[in-house]
């Protein structure tokens, strides 16, 4: 009898006319494509901090003309590498050891130098040298090859 009882309730509650129709729907899909401003459309829905238009300009301006300047992928390939190699491997993993090595354990800063933060200077300070040496024979190859100056004159 509970069964008749609640089935008499959702009988007298039910509204055929409070259903949504096909034409409720594109009502409210038109109203909604009306709402749409131009600064909607525009926006990419990303809100990171630091990121600008600008930033984005010259990050796609710089890779075109490094492209543009040195057309020969395997010079531009050694450039690179030579760059991000000694960051990835010498540079940024001792910055970040630095970091933590810093803080004690019970949270206060620790002040001064320890053996650590010597030996995390010195892989820094030698990551520094090895891309600048990197770097700069990346470069010379790039000039060499576009002055025609090495010993047969290509790479």
């Amino acid at each position: 009898t509970n069964g008749a009882i609640e089935m008499e309730q959702v009988e007298q509650n039910y509204d055929a006319t409070k259903l949504p129709t096909p034409a409720s729907y594109q009502n409210q899909t038109q109203q909604k494509q009306q709402q749409i401003t131009e600064e909607d459309f525009f926006q990419d829905g990303l809100d990171i901090e630091g990121d600008s238009l600008l930033m984005r300009f010259t990050l796609v301006f710089l890779t075109y003309a490094s492209a543009m300047i040195v057309p020969q992928l395997r010079l531009l390939i050694a450039l690179g590498g030579a760059i991000t190699g000694s960051m990835t491997s010498l540079i940024i993993p001792p910055l970040l050891a630095l970091k933590f090595v810093s803080w004690k354990e019970d949270g206060s800063s620790s002040k001064g130098w320890s053996w650590w933060s010597m030996w995390y200077g010195g892989l820094i300070s030698v990551g520094l040298v090895y891309a600048y040496i990197g770097t700069a024979a990346s470069i010379r190859d790039i000039i060499e090859v576009y002055t025609g100056s090495g010993e047969d004159g290509s790479l």
